[in-house]
């Protein structure tokens, strides 16, 4: 049987298959990182972070989604000609928003690093970011606009080699140049970004244009007159949620460390609890949703364009794929995670303790992988408008548990986590109100919920008890967990589809 390689599931698990091997090597590149500079600088580097979020998230995320939705309704209704016009608008705009963002970011640097940072030593990386953040959004542009006609491959295989480069070039200056302070450690970490970005954004800036000529796709002038609106309608609400999203994160990453202190621990405690949870503990257990970041980046482009041609009940069908497809996978990586996790830990970083609950740390994540993905549904569906309205509500209710929760002895970490958890529920409840509504489906609660929970409970057990025999009898730790994992598949898979045969499968 041939593939079909414009299908959802070619593009996603072909994606899954890159961010797979992409997510390995940032994970020994933080390892490196953690060995090299320490958990203290660790936890410098993730308080800029979100801060560097905030900003690129203010200048072009919002343009990527709308480049990747008009890119993917102009090529259903055959207006390619109107594609140039998109990605010319949507370069313009992200310019002219960037270099007056990086100027003010630049003149107050030393404002945002001591007083929205809380602390000096991230002065120089922030700068340093600022062209980062334009060569980045360059870059995403071109990438949205290989997602929007369903070529995955170039920005897929490009992942790879941005990861290879950023790796090489910041292990290399830290080895090179071994920084003596904490200041210079994090501003080489920027360097290194820098410099992959520089390789990525020529790369596929050449790449769509000697696509886009091929094609033949003459921009036509009469036709861009409305692209600016349509992008801005579709790139404000989306840069809106994210904008909110990477504030709180910034005011997060703000309010732990201080929360931690008020909580007892002192300040160095603090920083160091603070990057082996953001460090460590936490893309640990992000490892299952490789896949669904995978499918995020292909749903509003492949929904779009069902959407574009008018048919409803091929619409649903794939709403219900999606939901069925993430969950499925993501839950039982998540269940076989949560036993292991201290063993990995130990492995991978030299630390066993997890800095937070492993359970509740699991529930997150699951419920992260349904946030993005119903929030990918809800703007592939043109939704976008209300799913901003969740999103910001969501990020109140996280920061308002992180403030009270995290002073206090008993929880500290864990308050952030219940916070977390707290807020995705709350967007997730809004998102499949939006999603059931516009598309006319109704909740499948056994395919969506209960048949992954129940298969993914097996796994748990299993997990749980034969960890603990092959600790308690002396095995070598890790062979016994490749070989618990396998076993674990095995009967994932055979129990999946024994509760499948106990119900039949959605018709819209």
């Amino acid at each position: 049987m041939k593939v079909n390689k414009s299908s959802l599931l070619y593009g996603t698990f072909f994606l899954t298959a890159v961010n797979l091997v992409s997510q390995t090597l940032a994970f020994f590149y933080r390892i490196a990182l953690t060995r090299i500079i320490g958990a203290e600088n660790i936890g410098l580097y993730q308080l800029l972070m979100p801060v560097y979020v905030v900003i690129t998230s203010f200048c072009y995320s919002g343009l990527t989604v709308a480049v990747s939705k008009l890119v993917a309704e102009k090529s259903a209704i055959g207006a390619q000609g109107e594609i140039n016009s998109v990605l010319n608008s949507a370069l313009k705009l992200f310019i002219a928003v960037s270099v007056v963002v990086s100027a003010a970011v630049y003149i107050f640097s030393g404002s945002i690093a001591n007083g929205f940072v809380g602390d000096g030593r991230t002065q120089k990386a922030l700068i340093v970011l600022l062209p980062c953040m334009i060569l980045t959004g360059i870059e995403n542009i071109s990438k949205n606009y290989f997602y929007g006609i369903n070529n995955v491959k170039i920005p897929a295989v490009m992942e790879i080699f941005e990861q290879i480069i950023r790796i090489t070039a910041v292990i290399a200056l830290l080895l090179i140049f071994y920084p003596s302070s904490d200041e210079d450690s994090v501003m080489l970490i920027a360097v290194g970004m820098v410099i992959c970005e520089i390789f990525s954004a020529i790369t596929l800036t050449f790449l769509r244009k000697h696509h886009l000529k091929k094609g033949n796709f003459k921009c036509k002038k009469a036709a861009s007159k409305g692209i600016y609106k349509r992008l801005l309608m579709i790139a404000i609400p989306v840069c809106a949620t994210n904008l909110s999203g990477s504030l709180m994160d910034s005011v997060n990453s703000v309010i732990i460390p201080r929360r931690l202190v008020a909580s007892g621990l002192s300040a160095e405690e603090a920083l160091e609890s603070f990057g082996s949870l953001f460090g460590m503990s936490m893309p640990l257990f992000s490892l299952p949703t490789v896949f669904v970041g995978a499918l995020c980046l292909i749903i509003v482009p492949s929904l779009s364009t069902l959407v574009a041609e008018e048919k409803h009940s091929e619409v649903k069908r794939k709403i219900s794929k999606i939901f069925t497809s993430s969950i499925t996978v993501t839950l039982p990586i998540t269940a076989f995670i949560i036993p292991i996790s201290p063993y990995l830990n130990e492995l991978l970083f030299g630390y066993r303790e997890i800095e937070s609950n492993t359970v509740l740390l699991a529930v997150a994540t699951v419920l992260g992988a349904v946030q993005a993905i119903s929030a990918s549904v809800a703007y592939g569906l043109g939704k976008q408008r209300p799913t901003t309205f969740s999103f910001i509500l969501g990020d109140y209710i996280q920061v308002a548990f992180t403030y009270f929760l995290v002073s206090l002895p008993s929880l500290r970490l864990n308050g952030y986590v219940l916070g977390l958890i707290a807020s995705i529920l709350v967007t997730v409840t809004i998102n499949f109100v939006i999603i059931l509504k516009t598309s006319g489906m109704r909740f499948q609660l056994y395919d969506w919920l209960l048949k992954p929970v129940f298969a993914s409970l097996a796994v748990y057990f299993i997990a749980t008890y034969s960890v603990s025999f092959f600790q308690k009898s002396g095995y070598a730790m890790l062979p016994a967990i490749i070989a618990v994992a396998i076993f674990c598949a095995i009967i994932y898979l055979a129990l999946f589809k024994l509760l499948g045969k106990a119900k039949a499968p959605y018709r819209p």
